[in-house]
């Protein structure tokens, strides 16, 4: 056996590798992290070698990762068998390593073309068993005469099975009855009517040993078909079991998401409260900064208003300082008469006293220093 391994791996996307397998090997894969089932491996590899390994052996539905291990085994067994030196990474193939998926898809792709002499695959014997309809139908085979059988009715009938075993039974009978007449004293009767008669039951009994072939066949199809029906009823049930738990965590993961919903409701609630008083409190303050605003005007009125009555107030002092100072320079010269005045009356002659006293009150400007008036 003459096998080839591939010198050059080409690259394609993931949904070309994905799209290619779907065509050539299986229609179960949807993407390159499927391939870690190892079922698409194992199928390509018997439909370039059929005697490498047995798929009736190959799982492919509701898979373990016990399943997926003995999987990549008959398919390392099967590389073997060939004799291809190609190690499989099995553990990271069955944990469902994409990278490890897409570069072994790769590779078996380019191994699958240069090994593969048929342009289109054959499907396994599990498909093909799905594929069939009507098992159990006595067209497709033929009776050794010349006449077709008619087609049986779909597989379950047992009263038409008995029936027709009961029918084969009756012939059997007649038949034996015919070897004993046409054998007295060893010697063949030769009667030609006897002769078509007995030709005419050989070929009754030849179509019911056709129909009891047809029959064990088709019932050998609804065996198989009856064993694809309950491995598929399993997967049905466990699919179910799964779609129930599936059920019960969306379930509980509902009442989870209901009670968030419920608390952020709530919380949010609460924050519109909160908000409605933030908003209530700015509104206040607001108010309040306006009225501060007013209360400002009036205050900067008023301090415009002081400040006017300040500079009236300041201009009023200095008037009266200066008024002060001038009273204070008539008190001083007032003073300086009146110390005068006392001078000359103490030393001076009457006349000339009185024309003094006289010139004295008639002086009107203060100077500072002179405390007296000096005396001719």
């Amino acid at each position: 056996m003459k096998v080839l391994d591939p010198p050059s791996v080409a690259v394609v996307s993931q949904e070309k590798l994905v799209e290619w397998f779907r065509k050539t090997v299986s229609t179960q894969i949807h993407s390159v992290k499927d391939l870690a089932s190892g079922y698409e491996f194992c199928k390509g590899m018997f439909m370039l070698f059929p005697t490498a390994l047995n798929l009736n052996k190959i799982k492919s539905q509701n898979l373990t990762m016990y399943d997926r291990h003995m999987n990549y085994k008959q398919l390392q067994a099967a590389f073997t068998y060939i004799n291809l030196n190609k190690e499989i990474p099995i553990q990271k193939l069955m944990e469902g390593n994409l990278a490890e998926n897409y570069h072994f898809g790769l590779w078996f792709k380019a191994f699958y073309e240069i090994n593969s002499p048929l342009p289109t695959p054959k499907e396994d014997p599990v498909t093909e068993c799905r594929k069939i309809k009507g098992v159990g139908c006595g067209d497709i085979l033929k009776a050794p005469t010349e006449h077709e059988l008619k087609s049986w009715p779909k597989p379950g009938n047992t009263k038409f099975i008995k029936r027709a075993v009961n029918e084969c039974k009756i012939v059997e009978n007649e038949y034996k009855l015919i070897d004993e007449y046409k054998l007295v004293d060893n010697e063949v009767q030769t009667d030609f009517y006897d002769y078509l008669q007995y030709e005419e039951i050989a070929n009754q009994m030849n179509n019911q040993n056709a129909i009891t072939n047809e029959l064990a066949e088709a019932n050998e199809f609804n065996q198989m078909i009856i064993e694809t029906l309950k491995n598929d009823n399993m997967s049905l049930i466990t699919e179910n079991k799964e779609l129930d738990m599936e059920n019960k965590a969306l379930a509980m993961e509902k009442n989870s998401l209901e009670f968030s919903v419920n608390l952020l409701l709530q919380r949010n609630e609460e924050l519109e409260n909160a908000n409605s008083t933030l908003i209530q409190q700015i509104e206040n303050l607001e108010e309040g900064y306006l009225n501060l605003s007013e209360t400002n005007k009036e205050i900067n009125i008023r301090n415009r208003e002081l400040q006017v009555h300040y500079e009236d107030l300041n201009l009023h002092s200095q008037i009266y300082k200066k008024v002060l100072d001038c009273s204070n320079m008539e008190a001083n010269l007032f003073f300086n008469k009146l110390q005068s005045i006392d001078r000359l009356c103490r030393n001076a002659s009457s006349n000339r006293l009185r024309k003094l006293i006289v010139s004295i009150l008639n002086e009107t400007k203060y100077q500072p220093g002179s405390m007296s008036v000096a005396l001719p």
